[in-house]
């Protein structure tokens, strides 16, 4: 009666409209009596929706229920509830058109609550289920989402270490992505790519590695997606590090000599300089150094970038001990970062027997860099132990997952 009075229609006519949704698995009879039957939204979200648009204090109720469920579950137990009544179903069975799409994604959000919260099997479980409905459904929505399933399980896998399954399932998304030519998929290859060389120079194989860099980078310079110009100079310092591992530092070098002529001229001195500290590391392996004007724009970047990252001072100074003293006091005082570097700079006139008038502070830290000057001329390897993980050259840095909205019905 309540509904036939809201949908304007008899009552009869509204019973007989009822059965049908329940017989097609939309409305369900839900407690009430034989008389007087109390009937639901099977979508409990629809139907929480519904209660909130009624009001006349359901709305309260519901709202106080939501805030209540989001301080008792997880991230990952809520995504949970949201499609706990699917998982068994298949995804292309779903009767809702293009809902298969909003399931999809609620599955993966799961998947990335589960990572996030130190269960990767769990997610990999949920990644893998999704990856089946690749081929087998034409709902857009669905297709985006397992695509993009099956890449955050390969970045899960390489995480983890699982690499040589990370590497499969790269190839298996760089087939399918091999047909397709819109600029997501390409984007997604490219990221394939990169994280299929990760996996392979983890694995000892630079060689291949190389080749899959290079793969990328072809498709990078023939995207032309200005907002991916960061991953060009990402993967070709993954690439140059990859030569290194193949005993080919004189490529390598080149490979970084690539990215500071790009990101110089597109004003990102942070990217620059990045690339001139990895050079620097390789050419300090093959006993070998920057030289004056490569020095003097890496000064340049630091002042530019106007903030210093850690592990750099320690390239500086070993640089400053291959040009010598006086050169390297030279350089930086005729540099726009000369203020930044106060300690470098009184730790060299002390060196060369200049006078210093500076705080006691800063005598403290440029006597700690004398040291440390000292200790590199007795041994040219010293430096290696002062830096950090991200300046060696086995460092990487990938994206942790990824997500798309579902396709609009």
């Amino acid at each position: 009666r309540e509904v036939s009075e809201l949908a304007r229609v008899d009552t009869n006519k509204c019973s007989s409209m009822l059965g049908r949704l329940v017989q097609r698995g939309s409305v369900a009879i839900e407690g009430g009596t034989a008389r007087r039957k109390e009937y639901y939204l099977t979508e409990r979200l629809y139907n929480i929706y519904y209660l909130l648009r009624r009001g006349g204090g359901e709305d309260r109720l519901v709202q106080a229920l939501i805030d209540f469920m989001i301080c008792l579950y997880s991230p990952a137990e809520l995504w949970d509830l949201v499609v706990r009544d699917y998982k068994e179903v298949p995804l292309k069975r779903l009767p809702i058109p293009n809902y298969a799409g909003i399931v999809a994604t609620a599955l993966i959000r799961e998947a990335q609550a589960l990572d996030n919260t130190g269960k990767p099997n769990d997610a990999i479980a949920i990644y893998e289920r999704l990856e089946k409905g690749i081929d087998s459904h034409d709902d857009k929505g669905i297709n985006n989402q397992a695509t993009i399933a099956l890449f955050n399980k390969a970045l899960l896998l390489n995480r983890i270490g699982r690499y040589v399954e990370a590497i499969g399932a790269c190839d298996q998304m760089l087939v399918r992505f091999a047909v397709f030519k819109e600029p997501l998929m390409r984007i997604l290859s490219i990221n394939a790519l990169d994280t299929k060389g990760m996996a392979l120079a983890k694995i000892g194989n630079a060689s291949e590695a190389i080749k899959a860099y290079d793969q990328a980078l072809v498709l990078l310079e023939t995207t032309r997606i200005p907002e991916l110009d960061f991953q060009i100079s990402g993967i070709t310092q993954r690439k140059a590090l990859a030569l290194v591992q193949n005993d080919k530092p004189k490529e390598a070098i080149s490979a970084f000599d690539q990215v500071v002529m790009r990101f110089r001229a597109n004003k990102e001195p942070e990217t620059a300089a990045r690339a001139l500290i990895c050079k620097a590391l390789v050419m300090h392996q093959i006993d070998d150094t920057l030289n004056a004007s490569e020095f003097s724009l890496l000064l340049s970047c630091l002042a530019a970038d106007k903030k210093l990252q850690p592990g750099w001072i320690t390239v500086l100074t070993l640089l400053t001990s291959r040009l010598g003293a006086n050169r390297a006091l030279e350089l930086i005082e005729a540099s726009p970062a000369v203020s930044m570097l106060l300690p470098l700079v009184t730790a060299l006139q002390r060196e060369t027997g200049q006078p210093t008038h500076v705080a006691r502070e800063v005598e403290e830290v440029a006597e700690d860099i004398r040291n440390h000057l000292a200790k590199l001329r007795n041994d040219s390897q010293a430096a290696n132990a002062y830096l950090p993980p991200e300046l060696t050259l086995e460092s990487t840095k990938d994206v942790k997952h990824a997500v798309l909205p579902p396709a609009r019905a």
